[in-house]
Formats: structure tokens, C-alpha cells, sequence
């Protein structure tokens, strides 16, 4: 096996749009019906607000997202709270991080990882 000695990165495919991978509070879902997210005592707010127009919020595992959380297990409730925030081409998603970990839904928000393959 040869040793890694460096990465190259991978550019992203042409035409993908940049996004911020979010992970709600505990207690909090994404309702795509009413696009906003929801507490467990009914508190609402928005993710999408203050962020570029036409920005969509697109569940990492839709299917989880979207069942009854008490019909799910530990780890499919855990995987349902996250999100990909989409954002508008041309946008740059670190300029929106800050903004995104403040909002009371969110637990935290990172930027997508850096795809890289060994050189």
C-alpha cells in the first residue's frame, strides 16, 4: 500500500448549488408544509430567514423528517434533525453560518465537508 503523502480536492460537480449542513435542537423538526421549523411545545420559527432569496431547506433523510418521531428509532430521530440549507448560486455559505447557529432551532451548522482524494 502506498503511503498518503497529500490531498488533492475534488471540485464540487458544475451547477451544484452551495448549502450549509444543519443539525436541529433536540425537540425541534423541519415542517416542509409550512416551511418552518417546529418545537415539540409548538414554538415556530424560520431557517430561511435572512438568508438569500430563494433559499430552500432540504432534510438529509427525508423519510426520517418526515414520520412521526415516536415511530422512529434513537438514531433515526437523531438522523431526521438533519438539514441541508441551499443556498443561492453564487452565494457563500460561511458568510451565513453565524446567523444559522443563532436561530433557536439550531444546534449547529457547518460548512459541507472538503471531498479530497490522495495525490
Amino acid at each position: 500500500m502506498l503511503p498518503v503523502t497529500g490531498r488533492k480536492p475534488v471540485p464540487l460537480p458544475k451547477g451544484m448549488p452551495p448549502y450549509v449542513v444543519v443539525r436541529l435542537k433536540r425537540g425541534w423538526r423541519y415542517s416542509e408544509s409550512r416551511r418552518v421549523c417546529v418545537s415539540s411545545e409548538g414554538q415556530e420559527t424560520s431557517l430561511c430567514e435572512g438568508l438569500p432569496r430563494g433559499s430552500r431547506i432540504v432534510p438529509v433523510v427525508p423519510h426520517a423528517a418526515r414520520a412521526d418521531p415516536k415511530s422512529l428509532s434513537k438514531h433515526e430521530q437523531n438522523l431526521a434533525r438533519y438539514m441541508h440549507v441551499i443556498l443561492r448560486k453564487g452565494s457563500v455559505p460561511s458568510q451565513y453560518l453565524g446567523a444559522l447557529r443563532e436561530r433557536p432551532c439550531v444546534e449547529d451548522a457547518q460548512l459541507p465537508p472538503e471531498i479530497s482524494l490522495p495525490e
